[in-house]
């Protein structure tokens, strides 16, 4: 699912729906907002949610809550009793999230203060109705092996959240404006007295995007 569509790029740039002649140009634009968005959010995977649900492999940390990436449905939590089983055990999944009828709860935010109730998921915490205490360990030899199997729709959201949606369409209308100045490095501004030099990622771009919070930070 694209991030914005050629008739909001067209929109913005009061350009008459009918224009087909730079319909393709505008898509490229977009799709290059896109990909700078997402290298911006430090998201190489973007922000829509997977389709369909798959495994992903993590080391258990012992603790009775762990991190996982983001995602917005859960289905299955599988986990090996000890670091040198060959095999996961199903742990039984709640029929709704808050039923406590299950092993697993699923969260976001920190772990000591979690919030259950908005997506994307980032945490799991053991039902203290469960049958388990913790997420068993996976340190084995001094390096970490996989203990925990999630399987989920990974991801952040099933629909563009408002910000990445206007942020590409900013980012796609400033480069065609540029396009049209021959991609100059500065472009005249009457009204300013001056003139206005090009930034690489606009700065309203950044702001709305960090005042959402939807920047990933960097590790290591």
């Amino acid at each position: 699912m694209p991030y914005a569509t050629v008739s909001d790029l067209k929109n913005r740039l009061n350009i008459v729906s009918t224009d087909t002649t730079r319909d393709s140009v505008m898509a490229a634009l977009l799709e290059a907002a896109e990909r700078a968005i997402n290298g911006l959010c430090n998201r190489p995977h973007g922000f829509i949610a997977d389709a369909t649900a798959s495994a992903r492999y993590y080391p258990g940390n012992g603790a009775d809550c762990m991190r996982i990436d983001e995602c917005t449905q859960i289905t299955t939590v599988a986990v090996k009793d000890s670091p040198t089983d060959t095999g996961y055990t199903d742990w039984g999944a709640p029929t709704t999230t808050l039923a406590g009828d299950g092993d697993w709860i699923p969260a976001t935010g920190s772990a000591d203060n979690p919030e259950y109730n908005r997506t994307p998921y980032t945490l799991l915490i053991i039902d203290p109705n469960g049958s388990y205490s913790h997420f068993t360990s996976g340190v084995l030899g001094g390096r970490k092996v996989p203990t925990v199997k999630v399987t989920a729709r990974w991801g952040y959201a099933d629909d563009v959240p408002a910000q990445v949606r206007e942020a590409c369409v900013v980012m796609a209308s400033r480069w065609w404006k540029r396009g049209e100045s021959g991609w100059a490095d500065s472009t005249a501004n009457p009204e300013m007295g001056g003139l206005q030099f090009r930034q690489s990622i606009d700065p309203d771009v950044k702001g709305m995007l960090i005042e959402a919070r939807l920047i990933v930070p960097a590790i290591g």
